[in-house]
């Protein structure tokens, strides 16, 4: 687990950030406070796999990570609808209520839960040192490098896309908060209803150009909203979308697993884990441009070409590879 590791599993720590985020008044504060939701935010992740590999043995940990994964995507699909509502009547409501969500959690975490790491308490600097040398190791490898570079840009087109849409519809064309919220709520209702079933019939495939499928999806899914008028065409594109992520995304963390040696999978899951913070962080700024000096449409044209961008060089590395399928399992 790395320095992480070394203090503990129990994943709590950023509910204090929401409640900050209903009184913060100005573009700095906000800022501030979205970087400590950053640096707090991973930890659940990292903390909650943890656990949970503590708590189950080997065999039976494939079926509790998908059942840990069809848990966060229903509260995804409850989530942005009940937001949305209330992000309606008020923002600093919104904020209220993800807070008072996380103080529950951390209470459950305090008085129903028992610390699964032994020996945890003082922070073990020399598994850090350790750790950071293992991480460039794990920057070496060609291979996960080309992965990793073309799920960027796929996930640059997605980030654009959860980023920037909301405010889209709202003022180009009325559509409020609670509409995106549905937007949002299918996303997530037919990961659940439906990832376990794109999984297993695409599973034969060669897991690089399934990739590219999935990028070219999220691509054209989200290149279609420059042409969207109505709530019903925004839905439509949502739909392509989401099927592209059913692609790629349990694809790539199966496919990395599989090209993790043993001893390094969790530091290469967490480099692949890191390539959403990146995306994010580079397409705030660029998207904003765009959308303010160019077009409002115009970070859909720049998703478009991410997701091509991407399933480009997810074909590029299929030829340079032996066309080996490799599992895709809901675990990772």
């Amino acid at each position: 687990m790395g320095a992480q590791g070394g203090v503990g599993h129990q994943p709590a720590g950023g509910r204090g950030v929401y409640l900050a985020l209903g009184w913060a008044a100005s573009w700095w504060a906000f800022a501030l406070l979205m970087a400590l939701w950053g640096l707090f935010s991973p930890l659940y992740r990292v903390g909650g796999d943890a656990m949970l590999a503590d708590l189950v043995t080997p065999e039976r940990r494939p079926e509790a990570y998908a059942l840990l994964r069809m848990a966060n995507n229903l509260g995804v699909a409850v989530g942005p609808a009940i937001g949305g509502f209330l992000a309606a009547a008020s923002y600093r409501l919104a904020f209220y209520a993800a807070a008072g969500g996380f103080v529950i959690y951390a209470l459950l975490l305090l008085f129903a839960a028992r610390e699964t790491l032994p020996g945890q308490g003082r922070l073990a600097w020399d598994a850090v040192r350790r750790a950071a040398l293992e991480y460039l190791q794990v920057a070496a490898d060609h291979a996960l490098r080309g992965i990793l570079l073309a799920y960027l840009l796929a996930v640059m087109a997605a980030a654009l896309m959860w980023i920037f849409l909301s405010l889209y519809l709202k003022t180009r064309f009325g559509i409020p908060e609670s509409r995106f919220g549905w937007l949002a709520t299918t996303n997530a209702t037919l990961v659940v209803l439906f990832q376990f079933a794109v999984t297993r019939r695409v599973e034969r495939f060669s897991s690089l150009r399934v990739m590219a499928a999935g990028a070219t999806l999220y691509g054209l899914g989200i290149g279609s909203m420059a042409l969207g008028r109505t709530f019903g065409h925004f839905w439509l594109s949502m739909v392509m979308v989401t099927l592209g992520e059913m692609l790629l995304v349990p694809t790539a963390s199966a496919y990395v697993a599989n090209l993790a040696p043993p001893d390094r999978r969790g530091r290469y899951m967490a480099a692949l884990g890191l390539v959403w913070n990146l995306a994010s962080g580079l397409v705030t700024p660029v998207g904003g441009w765009l959308s303010d000096r160019v077009h409002p449409a115009s970070p859909w044209m720049a998703a478009l070409v991410l997701g091509l961008a991407a399933a480009a060089v997810f074909l590029w590395q299929d030829r340079r590879t032996w066309k080996v399928t490799l599992p895709v399992s809901l675990s990772d």
